[in-house]
């Protein structure tokens, strides 16, 4: 077993039972986060804002986005274009509840010319990764 599956085993036995994104199973995946950096494992890469997160593979995609201008899905597509009745329309259940930190982490985090309307999207997949 390699220590990403043992790290998702581990998440959930601990989770079992737990309703995901409630306070109750953030508070798992961060003891259990922290547990595992400890031990010199992978960490887990979720943003929390308040009881809403971003789970792992979304940050993945959202940082590709950001950082190297790699196109996402149909869902976080219209989370970046702040099209907010394509996004419900497009989310899966856990991305629906969350969407809260979806906004939180575009404000806080994420240049503005890379989020906002489409015309924004557009143009920043549209600038050269050349440094």
């Amino acid at each position: 077993m390699t220590k990403e599956e043992r790290f998702q085993w581990e998440l959930k036995t601990l989770t079992e039972g737990m309703i995901e994104g409630s306070a109750e199973y953030m508070e798992q995946i961060i003891w259990l986060n922290n547990e595992y950096r400890k031990k010199g494992g992978k960490e887990m890469k979720i943003y929390r804002f308040e009881e809403f997160y971003i789970r792992e593979n979304m940050m993945d995609s959202l940082q590709r986005y950001i950082n190297e201008k790699v196109p996402v899905g149909d869902f976080l597509t219209a989370v970046l274009e702040n099209n907010l009745s394509e996004a419900c329309g497009r989310a899966d259940d856990e991305n629906l509840r969350n969407i809260p930190a979806y906004v939180a982490y575009l404000y806080n985090e994420a240049p503005s010319p890379c989020w906002g309307s489409p015309g924004k999207v557009k143009e920043w997949l549209s600038i050269d990764n050349l440094a």
